[in-house]
């Protein structure tokens, strides 16, 4: 048998089977790799080629048919391979070659059939294609007597004149080049070899081709056409199909309209397996003039071309048509040998544009774990073959290669190659609510969304018709067991804080890019008082599993704006810090809350970047105490557990986050019921507004009301401030003797002392060591300073004097004058620290 019969006879699934490779595709497919250990993710693909199934690995580059597979597979030469699948098929003869022996000694004459001149722009002679029969083809150009180049000397012909019979040492002309010079607009019909540019040219087009047959292209070819509209025609076969290829995908890096004609499309019959111009006029020419046999060729070409703007104009994005690599990936020439680095990027960006974003010009991809990231450049290089295929041009011809380190460094850098690609705001496992540009509300489909710049990968749908009443009597449920607080307003208020949290993930999109949004605390009196559960409820429906940070410590500031920097950018929708330990405050957290955008520089270089932020805060404390810029900044939730020991609490049903994952379906569909319903109920504004973040109290809270009653902004009875709630205290219980009391600030020291107030300040005891006595005055000193002239209920607070003559006066006010609450007026006047006295 030949090796084609072998092939026929032993299918490429039949060969794995008998090299024991289980569960090999009977056709197309993937799989893991049978020829390396350790490929986790498939990576083996199974095609189908022009002679059937073919494989390629694209972990190591091999790919072939069955003969390379039992190479591969069992480590042997080719030679020992074809023997192998000759055994496979039963046949103990040997191996016959498909083609015809030529007679011994026999060399067949050459005759000249046809001599193809091409002409330089002034019109004189540049160099000759001669073509024979049997079929043969020589180059010459116009020479001296005497030149030479390299062994081959200039010969003289029958005629008198002297050739250089070869191109080396010379620039080739395109075909018809002073006729395409001299038809600037029109489109140009690229064949492949003289024989079917003449046709054409007889039927009417403006026709070129370029010497020496298909796989030879330069860069000067490419200039010459320039921004110019080509069809190119190509022949049915492998060698015509990769040269079409070539010459499309150098025509579009110089912004060349390109469409390359399918056969296949407009032959009456079915293409035959070897299909160009001169076949089809032979075929179907007779009866017809080459003009009108050139407009219906056109027409029906046209008819093909569905996404035409019109006759001629297309997109240039739709060019690039799918390498003949049979696995489908897009081929890249790399730079070098005149290609140029801008050119690579370009086309790169041309060919990924659908595989990755850009976020301030700075490339980002998404991870298999759903997050977006920046690309680095020492994995783009081995990343983009997953999806391209770099090649190099050699004298051979074209070659694999990988892009280098500089080179791919210098493509992510550069406008070229970042203006393929769209920007992104964020990325989402589930549909999302957004509001489109006509006011109306929606759901975001699968796919990147222009409107939005949001990428869904709907890997978790959920039920849009779920009435309003059960979607909230449902999500009331799901927080029934908190331990919010015994005092009623308190415990409503809670439940609004909550669903907020879980609502604000969800709705997000419903607000401006550059709207501020909450940050949001969860505080207990107690470990296992349901704080962290609270984090998942608000995460996990919209964001799949919860991924913890760290808090950071006193000294983990400038980690934690590298931490928040690397999130901007990166376009995370959610922080979560749990069991954050003494007082919550932050300097670079709190500017993150408060931020619409955010400037920060690329770990590891000298970028820096401004970028949209999308980032929502959660965290988690027992006993939190909160500072003022950071309480304006969120909303905040206490848990208040009466067991001592908080194992002896019970509850109805445990709840797990592998719960809060199985049922992310109803709490979505529960929470899009929720949102339709209050569209359809003309869109309420939310009774509480709050300054820090207007638009989310008007709208999320309003949304939010419609399910407990309770706005989440409404002030809490119970200060989440406790230096402020100490204080409140110690002045609300201060005795008055008349409209002012005076005091000493080592007065209200001793009483507060005595009322255990300001616990982390003041020991209940007064302490021994002058030293410790010293930092208490300071520290209570800086409490009493942060509310110089700061009202509370009917009384004002005052600092009078300096040094040891300093006194504290508190004023009582007419109930007429009381129209600031003390936390707000607290807000709006700071003061500066200063000591006990």
């Amino acid at each position: 048998m030949t090796i084609l019969e072998l092939k026929a006879t032993v299918s490429l699934a039949d060969t794995a089977a008998k090299l024991g490779i289980a569960n090999f595709p009977s056709g197309t497919g993937k799989m893991c790799s049978p020829i390396r250990a350790g490929d986790e993710n498939p990576s083996f693909n199974i095609y189908e080629g022009k002679d059937g199934l073919r494989w390629k690995d694209f972990g190591t580059g091999d790919g072939g048919d069955q003969v390379t597979l039992i190479e591969k597979v069992r480590g042997v030469s080719q030679g020992e391979a074809i023997k192998i699948l000759r055994e496979f098929a039963g046949d103990t003869s040997e191996a016959r070659s498909t083609r015809p022996k030529a007679a011994p000694g026999a060399k067949p004459k050459r005759n000249l059939v046809k001599t193809y001149s091409y002409l330089n722009a002034d019109g004189t002679l540049a160099h000759q294609t001669l073509r024979y029969e049997p079929k043969g083809f020589s180059q010459r150009r116009p020479a001296k007597e005497g030149d030479r180049v390299g062994e081959k000397a200039a010969s003289k012909d029958y005629f008198g004149g002297w050739w250089l019979w070869t191109l080396k040492g010379t620039e080739p002309v395109l075909y018809n080049l002073p006729e395409l010079i001299a038809r600037p607009d029109e489109p140009v019909w690229f064949c492949e070899g003289e024989k079917d540019a003449d046709l054409a040219m007889e039927m009417g087009w403006l026709a070129t081709t370029v010497p020496m047959g298909a796989g030879k292209w330069r860069d000067s070819y490419t200039a010459a056409l320039a921004g110019r509209v080509v069809n190119v025609f190509q022949d049915s076969d492998a060698q015509g199909e990769s040269h079409a290829e070539l010459v499309a995908r150098a025509l579009v890096s110089k912004r060349g309209r390109v469409r390359v004609l399918d056969w296949s499309k407009i032959w009456p019959e079915g293409r035959p397996e070897k299909a160009d111009l001169s076949l089809y006029v032979a075929k179907y020419g007779d009866g017809e003039t080459m003009a009108e046999l050139g407009r219906k060729v056109r027409d029906a070409y046209m008819e093909t071309s569905d996404d035409a703007v019109d006759r001629y104009e297309w997109d240039v994005a739709e060019v690039v048509k799918a390498a003949d690599d049979k696995d489908g990936r897009t081929r890249v020439e790399l730079p070098g040998n005149g290609k140029l680095l801008s050119e690579t990027a370009d086309a790169l960006g041309l060919a990924l544009k659908d595989k990755m974003y850009q976020r301030d010009g700075i490339p980002v991809y998404v991870t298999a774990a759903g997050r977006l990231e920046t690309m680095p450049s020492e994995k783009f290089h081995t990343w983009l073959e997953l999806h391209v295929v770099p090649y190099k041009r050699t004298q051979g011809g074209e070659e694999n290669a990988s892009l280098s380190d500089k080179a791919s460094a210098g493509v992510l850098e550069s406008s070229q190659f970042c203006r393929h690609l769209r920007p992104i705001r964020g990325y989402s496992e589930v549909p999302l609510p957004v509001f489109r540009k006509d006011g109306s509300l929606d759901l975001l489909s699968t796919g990147y969304d222009e409107e939005s710049q949001v990428l869904v990968q709907d890997s978790q749908d959920f039920a849009r018709d779920m009435a309003f009443e059960d979607a909230q009597a449902y999500l009331l449920e799901l927080i029934s067991e908190f331990p919010f607080g015994e005092e009623p307003s308190e415990h409503a208020r809670g439940k609004a804080v909550a669903l907020g949290a879980m609502f604000a993930p969800f709705l997000d999109l419903l607000l401006a890019v550059r709207e501020p949004r909450p940050a949001f605390i969860f505080s207990a009196n107690s470990e296992g008082a349901g704080k962290t559960l609270l984090c998942r409820y608000a995460v996990c429906p919209v964001f799949g599993p919860m991924q913890i940070t760290a808090p950071p410590d006193s000294k983990g500031q400038d980690e934690l704006a590298k931490l928040l920097s690397a999130c901007a950018i990166a376009g995370d929708r959610y922080l979560v810090f749990d069991n954050w330990r003494g007082e919550i405050k932050s300097s670079p957290l709190e500017a993150f809350i408060t931020a619409s955008t955010w400037k920060g520089r690329l770990l590891g270089l000298s970028k820096s970047f401004v970028v949209d932020k999308n980032t929502l805060i959660f965290i988690t404390s027992n006993s939190a105490r909160v500072n003022p810029d950071m309480r304006r900044r969120t909303l905040h939730l206490a848990l208040h557990v009466k067991e001592a020991f908080i194992e002896d609490r019970k509850f109805k049903k445990d709840v797990s986050e592998e719960d809060i994952l199985r049922a992310r379906g109803t709490i979505l569909a529960a929470m899009w019921a929720v949102a339709k319903h209050w569209d359809d109920s003309g869109r309420p504004r939310g009774s509480q507004t709050n300054s820090s973040f207007p638009r989310w109290s008007a709208e999320i809270g309003g949304i939010i009301e419609m399910v407990t009653g309770v706005h989440p902004c409404q002030r809490a009875t119970v200060s989440t401030d406790d230096t402020l709630h100490d204080m409140s205290k110690l002045v609300g219980t201060q005795f008055f003797a008349g409209a002012t009391t005076s005091f000493r600030a080592a007065t209200l020291m001793a009483d507060a002392r005595e009322k255990g107030l300001f616990h982390w300040v003041l020991d209940e005891d007064i302490p021994e060591r002058e030293d410790v006595v010293r930092k208490e005055r300071s520290s209570f000193g800086k409490i009493l300073a942060r509310f110089d002239g700061r009202q509370f209920g009917d009384r004002i607070l005052t600092i009078k004097g300096e040094g040891h003559s300093r006194e504290i006066v508190i004023t009582r006010i007419y109930p007429d004058h009381v129209d600031h609450h003390a936390s707000d007026h607290a807000e709006a006047h700071p003061a500066p620290s200063q000591d006990v006295s």
